[in-house]
């Protein structure tokens, strides 16, 4: 019998952290965080760290500087270390985040141990996207690799990178390599919880008012204390930093800065939403519905079956 993992998933200001939490202490769980931007120290208030964690122990947080580079590679490294580790006290490992394509890779059971990195051949297509813009970077995708191309959007410019450097360096394209490595089932028996909302207005305003707590809980202090040109290129994807940066420069209004945070927040939370709704593990519990708090439901429905089994 497979080992039992349950993984929280849902687009930002959803609830995620405090519903994996919830599990973690009534099933007797620990926290493996699956955010691209959590795993930065000093980087705290704009990725909505947990600041509460009731005394569940959390993995995958405060774990690189925000200077370094952290791949998918490495989470999955790091996540399948923490899950074995979890399971080896007798625990229940809850994984949770919105970083779709680290939950997924590590559900798939993909394995990216032998892709190999070449750091000039990433520097001169952000020299040629820089140049000619990310549209054009996307361009170069349609010939080598048409199933990225038609996935990935045009502004997506790290993941566009990383597949053309997938097929520079070894020939085959991101999904031949994932087919090649879903050959190999994971070991793990997954219950998905995803988060939405069937009125999106109501998730709109949930990260409107996120946004509006960040820079009351001092998040301009938070970025004023980062040198940008040393954050490395995933560290500076994170959403709010560059907008803070602007305004601590002079070239954006305060309010220019929270108004931009809060659109492209809306936006990544669409782009969550689009990706989580491709799968069909995916258990899905409407929030704004719900009578009680989303453990409530989630106790009287099929993941008590499937943790009892």
């Amino acid at each position: 019998m497979k080992d039992k993992v349950v993984v929280v998933v849902g687009p930002t200001a959803s609830g995620k952290s405090s519903l994996a939490i919830d599990i973690a202490e009534k099933k007797n769980g620990e926290v493996v965080s699956a955010d691209s931007m959590q795993i930065y120290r000093g980087m705290d208030i704009g990725t909505a760290k947990v600041s509460d964690t009731r005394g569940v122990k959390h993995y995958l947080i405060d774990i690189v500087e925000p200077s370094e580079t952290f791949t998918l590679s490495d989470f999955l490294l790091e996540a399948n270390k923490a899950v074995k580790h979890i399971l080896s006290k007798g625990k229940l490992p809850v994984m949770a985040g919105g970083t779709g394509l680290y939950v997924s890779s590590f559900m798939d059971n993909i394995s990216l141990s032998e892709v190999r990195i070449d750091e000039n051949y990433r520097r001169q297509l952000r020299d040629f996207a820089a140049k000619n813009g990310n549209k054009k970077l996307h361009e170069l995708l349609k010939d080598v690799d048409p199933e990225s191309y038609k996935i990935l959007h045009p502004n997506d410019e790290k993941r566009i990178i990383r597949a053309l450097e997938m097929v520079h360096l070894s020939g085959i394209t991101v999904s031949e390599q994932n087919k090649i490595s879903k050959l190999i089932p994971s070991p793990y028996d997954f219950y998905v919880i995803g988060l939405n909302f069937k009125d999106r207005s109501v998730l709109y305003d949930r990260i409107n008012k996120r946004v509006d707590d960040m820079i009351a809980a001092g998040f301009i202090d938070e970025v004023a204390s980062l040198d940008f040109e040393s954050l490395s290129q995933t560290a500076r994807q994170a959403i709010g930093y560059k907008q803070i940066f602007e305004y601590i420069k002079g070239t954006l209004t305060l309010q220019e800065a929270v108004e931009s945070i809060k659109t492209e927040s809306r936006r990544y939370a669409k782009r969550q939403l689009t990706w989580f709704r491709r799968d069909s593990r995916v258990n899905w519990i409407y929030v704004d519905e719900l009578d009680c708090e989303p453990t409530c439901e989630l106790f009287e429905t099929s993941m008590e079956k499937f943790l009892e089994v």
